[in-house]
């Protein structure tokens, strides 16, 4: 290849570094190998191949330097919380690193010092999205790539295979010359504006709509604006062209009344992890509820919504992770700020909601083999609304306690690699 390569792009492994990626069962340990060669084998300059080096020379005294910072930083509430000693600790995190190859912060995040959860740790997962990006600069690109970085591109590939999708109303370009471009009136009912190609529910907003006389006006999820119809277009287009990227309005979605108030009012969504091993048929390997928080009209995980693990088989909820505060993070029973229980709530559509998922990943022309979708569970049954190539990890993993590791995810994985690299074309 010539020219800048992308930061994510890896030449194929040599000789010896294929024994030793390939010489194993594809498995966790295979998979923190690939990890460590995806660090190795970063294109770097001379100067910089001796610095990392030097870096993995002082790697175990580096490591057990933040091994030790993680236990003074957590380990007392730990101590006070569960009951477990400051030593006992330090050997498990020491322990994890040395063993596992885990951050030493991911013992406090997972709750790995949990007895449920202890005996497990090494089969928990915490940067293996880095392997998904490498695999995305490999792999050929499918006809179907686009839907997860677009979400129009997405609705419109929904609608294609008549998959259930949110309708949109209108697409805010900032390229148009003035606020009354291509003005279109909103219906009177509340909007929810989202950009086209950003993730983790970052730039989406909800505006209720009310009437004043006759005419609807909206006003924005904090309160802070109140505007009609052609007010709103002018303001999303500022918003648009503030953002650098078209803005998608949609109408808001409600979701099923058995799990309509378990949240702020804005909407949940399921996260149904599915993997295709080659040209097997997917399936689902981890499934979560994100529940709204707070002013949020997201639902995201990492935008301080709840994550809830969810049991496949039946559609159980467990308890509720929020990913905000000081670690140890409570295991909730209950919404913290409205107390409505969550814990053993079972998810309506359950059984068409896992189908969903399946459908559409069998229907998408991808190399990729894991995809995180989102799905909305409503009263007349579940809706798409993303596809992710790059799931997380922690909202399948932080509230069940359920390691990746113990799924087919590190096996799909391995041989998605295995496959990606088998050809040279360097």
């Amino acid at each position: 290849m010539k020219g800048s390569l992308p930061y994510w792009y890896r030449p194929r492994p040599s000789a010896i570094w294929r024994w030793v990626l390939y010489a194993n069962e594809p498995d966790v340990r295979c998979l923190r190998r690939w990890l460590f060669w995806v660090w190795w084998s970063r294109p770097r300059t001379p100067l910089q191949r001796l610095r990392a080096m030097w870096d993995l020379a002082l790697r175990p005294v580096m490591c057990g330097k933040a091994a030790l910072f993680a236990v003074v930083a957590y380990g007392e509430r730990v101590r006070r919380i569960h009951g477990i000693g400051i030593p006992r600790q330090v050997l498990d995190v020491l322990g994890q690193v040395f063993g596992a190859g885990l951050d030493p912060v991911t013992y406090y995040q997972y709750q790995l010092f949990l007895r449920s959860r202890r005996g497990r740790r090494r089969e928990y997962l915490d940067v293996s999205g880095k392997l998904l990006q490498v695999l995305a600069q490999r792999l050929p690109k499918g006809p179907d790539d686009g839907i997860f970085t677009d979400k129009v591109a997405f609705a419109s590939w929904c609608r294609t295979w008549g998959l259930p999708v949110v309708g949109d109303h209108a697409l805010i370009d900032p390229m148009a010359a003035d606020s009354k471009s291509g003005f279109i009136p909103f219906p009177a009912e509340d909007l929810v504006v989202k950009p086209i190609n950003w993730r983790a529910g970052e730039g989406i907003s909800l505006w209720r709509c009310s009437l004043q006389g006759n005419e609807p006006v909206w006003e924005d999820g904090n309160g802070g604006k109140r505007l009609d119809a052609r007010a709103l277009w002018a303001h999303l287009q500022q918003s648009a062209v503030a953002m650098r990227r078209p803005l998608l309005v949609q109408p808001r979605l409600v979701n099923h009344p058995a799990i309509r108030e378990l949240g702020n009012g804005c909407l949940c969504s399921v996260r149904v992890m599915t993997v295709r091993d080659g040209g097997q048929r997917p399936q689902v390997i981890a499934t979560a509820l994100r529940i709204p928080m707070g002013q949020c009209a997201a639902d995201n995980f990492d935008q301080g919504g709840l994550g809830v693990g969810v049991d496949p088989r039946t559609g159980r909820c467990g308890r509720a992770v929020q990913k905000t505060g000081e670690y140890p993070l409570p295991l909730l029973e209950c919404n913290p700020h409205t107390g409505v229980v969550i814990e053993g709530q079972v998810l309506p559509h359950w059984r068409a909601t896992l189908d969903l998922a399946l459908t559409a990943h069998e229907r998408v022309r991808s190399a990729l083999p894991i995809i995180g979708w989102d799905v909305a569970i409503l009263a007349d049954g579940p809706v798409l609304l993303e596809a992710n190539h790059l799931p997380g990890e922690h909202i399948v993993q932080m509230p069940s306690g359920i390691p990746l590791g113990a799924t087919p995810y590190p096996r799909v994985l391995c041989r998605a690699l295995r496959r990606a690299f088998a050809e040279s074309d360097d």
